[in-house]
């Protein structure tokens, strides 16, 4: 028996590295450019994970698939469940 499990996207905030361009940076950028600072972003997510005890989401990033980032449950909005296939 495979059993399936509901998937959810939000919008979360969180800080990110940014170059002097503004753009991601560090870890998240193939350029070789330095870090210039830190900022806020939002950004669109799967949520994967929840530790209600210390309410904490672990969101995957949309657009840097390869991107987890755990984050609070107040920094977390939007949430709606996504639709599978086998649900139609």
């Amino acid at each position: 028996m495979v059993r399936e499990y509901k998937t959810y996207t939000c919008t979360y905030k969180a800080e990110w590295p940014v170059d002097e361009y503004g753009r991601l940076g560090g870890m998240y950028s193939l350029t070789d450019l330095p870090i210039k600072g830190y900022v806020t972003m939002e950004r669109k997510g799967i949520l994967v994970s929840q530790d209600e005890r210390r309410q904490l989401y672990q969101v995957q990033d949309q657009e840097k698939k390869f991107t987890k980032r755990v984050v609070n449950f107040n920094d977390v909005t939007n949430i709606e469940e996504v639709q599978n296939e086998s649900d139609k």
